[in-house]
C-alpha cells in the first residue's frame, strides 16, 4: 500500500501506538480523583502539557485540550464576545471547521468577511491590512491551507496586523503545519492556535488549543471546570500521552524533514508536468507536504479510483468536503476555475514516505493515463 493522502490523516506511528496500548492500562484512571492513581495521572498530564509549551516558547500561553481541531476552532470562533456591526474576517478557502461556524455568526449578524487572495491561493497581505478597523472583532488565518498548501508566516503577519489593529483577536488553524514547521510564540502576537493529533501520527479523538492567557472566551463546554474551565469534560489521559508522542517524533529535526519532503514534492512534480500534457498546478506559493494538481479531462474520480485499484490513495478534495461533487466553493475561493473541479487531484507527503514508492507512483499514474488514452493526445 502506497498513502499520499496525510493531509487528511496520518497512521498511528508505532512509539505513540504503544504509548496508547499501555497507559490505556496503566494510566486508565480519572485524573480527576483525588486518589494516588488519579493524582499521577494529573500530574503526568501537566508534563506534557508544558512540553508542548516549551515546544513553542509558549510560556504566555494555556495549552488546552480537545476533543478535535473542529472543535478547538469553534470555541474560539463563537466563543468571543461580538457586539452589533462586528466583523470577522476569514478565508473563504479555509476548512469546514473555520466556513461553518463562521455561518452560524452570520446568522447572528456578525459580518463575515473574506480575506482577499492571489490568484495562487496565497493571501493578499497588503489588502488584508488595509481592511482593518475598529469593526473587526477576529481574523482567523491558517497556517497552511489543507487544500491549496499554501504556508503563512503566521507570527510575521502577526506582528503587521498588531501594529495597525492591536485589539483584533487572532486565531490560527495549524493544523496542516504543526510539527512540521517551525513556530515560535514567545511574542505572543497570536492570540490562539489550533493544533491537532491525528494528521501528525498520533490518535484520532486528541487535539489541542494554545490560548493567552489573559484570553477570555465562553466555554462551549459546562461541567467539572476542566482544563482551566474552557472546556469541561474527562480528561482522555492515554490519547494525550500518545498525542505528545508522536508530536515529539515528528518535530525532532523539522528542517532535515522539510527538505526531505521537499525533494518528494519536486520529484512527482516535474515528472508529470514533463509527461501529462495540459496539467497545472495552482499552487506552487506554498509549502512542500501538500501538491494540488489539475488534469484537464480527466475527472478526479475516475483517477482516483484507479490508483486505488493499484493500492495508491490520494485525494481529490479536502476528506472533509468530500462529498461535495461538481461545482466546490472552496476551489472557487482559492482561484480554481469552475470548469477544473472536476480534475483535481491533491497528493499530500510526509518525511515517512520513501523515494522509491515515489517512483512507483510516478510510473503508475502515467500508465494509466496511458490506459485511458490520455497521455496519447500529447
Amino acid at each position: 500500500m502506497l498513502y499520499l493522502d496525510y493531509a487528511a490523516t496520518a497512521p498511528v506511528r508505532l512509539k505513540a501506538l504503544e504509548v496508547l496500548k499501555e497507559k490505556f492500562t496503566s494510566d486508565f484512571a480519572n485524573p480527576s480523583s483525588a486518589h494516588k492513581l488519579g493524582t499521577k495521572v494529573k500530574k503526568e498530564i501537566e508534563q506534557i502539557r508544558m512540553g508542548f509549551i516549551k515546544s513553542l516558547n509558549a510560556f504566555n500561553y494555556h495549552f488546552i485540550f480537545t476533543s478535535s481541531a473542529t472543535e478547538s476552532n469553534n470555541m474560539i470562533i463563537k466563543g468571543l464576545d461580538y457586539a452589533p456591526g462586528d466583523k470577522v474576517l476569514i478565508s473563504f478557502g479555509d476548512h469546514p471547521s473555520v466556513l461553518a461556524p463562521a455561518k452560524t455568526l452570520e446568522k447572528q449578524g456578525v459580518e463575515i468577511v473574506s480575506i482577499t487572495r492571489y490568484d495562487d491561493g496565497s493571501v493578499d497581505e497588503k489588502k488584508l491590512i488595509d481592511s482593518l478597523n475598529g469593526q473587526v472583532k477576529l481574523i482567523v488565518l491558517t497556517h497552511v491551507n489543507n487544500l491549496s498548501g499554501n504556508y503563512i508566516d503566521i507570527v510575521a503577519l502577526a506582528k503587521k496586523i498588531k501594529e495597525k489593529a492591536p485589539t483584533v483577536f487572532i486565531h490560527v488553524d495549524a493544523v496542516q503545519g504543526f510539527g512540521k514547521y517551525p513556530l515560535d510564540l514567545s511574542g505572543g502576537e497570536v492570540d490562539s492556535i489550533t493544533v491537532s493529533a491525528h494528521k501528525i501520527g498520533g490518535p484520532k479523538g486528541i487535539s489541542g488549543l494554545y490560548i493567552l492567557k489573559d484570553k477570555e472566551i465562553n466555554p462551549l463546554l459546562d461541567g467539572g471546570g476542566q482544563e482551566f474551565g474552557l472546556r469541561s469534560g474527562t480528561l482522555a489521559g492515554p490519547l494525550m500521552f500518545s498525542f505528545y508522542e508522536a508530536y515529539k517524533e515528528i518535530s525532532l529535526d523539522q528542517t532535515k524533514h522539510l527538505d526531505f519532503v521537499k525533494s518528494l514534492y519536486d520529484k512527482v512534480k516535474l515528472a508529470l508536468e514533463d509527461n501529462i500534457p495540459g496539467i497545472i498546478f495552482p499552487f506552487l506559493s506554498g509549502g512542500p507536504y501538500i501538491l494540488t494538481m489539475v488534469i484537464p479531462g480527466i475527472p478526479s474520480d475516475v483517477l482516483v479510483r484507479h490508483l486505488e485499484m493499484a493500492d495508491i490513495f490520494v485525494a481529490s478534495s479536502s476528506a472533509c468536503s468530500s462529498k461535495v461533487k461538481g461545482f466546490n466553493p472552496t476551489f472557487e475561493a482559492l482561484g480554481i476555475e469552475e470548469k477544473y473541479h472536476k480534475n483535481v487531484i491533491r497528493v499530500s507527503f510526509s518525511e515517512l514516505v520513501k523515494f522509491s514508492e515515489i517512483d512507483f507512483f510516478i510510473e503508475t499514474i502515467l500508465e494509466i493515463l496511458n490506459d485511458l488514452n490520455f497521455l496519447k493526445k500529447k
